[in-house]
């Protein structure tokens, strides 16, 4: 679903360079794959090493204009990760990650990287499943479809959609 070595290209990324990117390093794509995802898929952006270990992208089907907000899953080889594993563990939310998630997706619909009224879906596996479970919870007017593998689940979610929304605002607003 995601992929490290997209994690600093956007949409003026040449697509040989995805193509290269794609194909190198240990979350490989076989060069079918990689030609399908050029053929088929714009980076729009891509948010990275943020401080929290959350990483993300909007891609953009560039056949049906669809949109997808993808959460990168746990890196066993990052610390943050794994601390985010833990919180999950233990509150049932990897709050650091969250907040950083709700900002590149307020930066995304506010810069116009993704427009308003886009048609957007939300995909995540493991931790980025948690993270996706989260914002299609929270923001259900904003996603057509959530997407999960092996995600994460949630727990300790506040009693209604209202409360979930606070809570949520609330994570963003601690981590600015």
């Amino acid at each position: 679903v995601y992929n490290n070595n997209l994690a600093l290209a956007d949409s003026g990324t040449p697509p040989l360079e995805v193509f290269n990117r794609l194909t190198t390093g240990g979350d490989a794509l076989t060069p079918i794959k990689a030609q399908y995802f050029i053929d088929n898929f714009q980076v729009i952006e891509t948010s990275f090493d943020n401080g929290s270990g959350y990483a993300g992208m909007l891609v953009k089907d560039i056949n049906t204009n669809q949109y997808w907000f993808v959460n990168r899953g746990a890196q066993l080889s990052s610390p943050s990760d794994i601390g985010a594993d833990i919180g999950i563990a233990f509150t049932g939310q990897a709050s650091g990650q969250i907040a950083d998630m709700v900002k590149f997706y307020n930066k995304l619909t506010t810069d116009g990287s993704l427009p308003t009224g886009a048609l957007l879906d939300v995909a995540g596996h493991s931790l980025g499943g948690h993270l996706t479970t989260w914002f299609t919870l929270v923001n259900s007017g904003a996603g057509k479809e959530g997407y999960t593998y092996n995600g994460a689940g949630v727990n300790n979610l506040p009693g209604t959609t209202q409360d979930a929304s606070n809570c949520f605002s609330q994570l963003s607003e601690s981590r600015t």
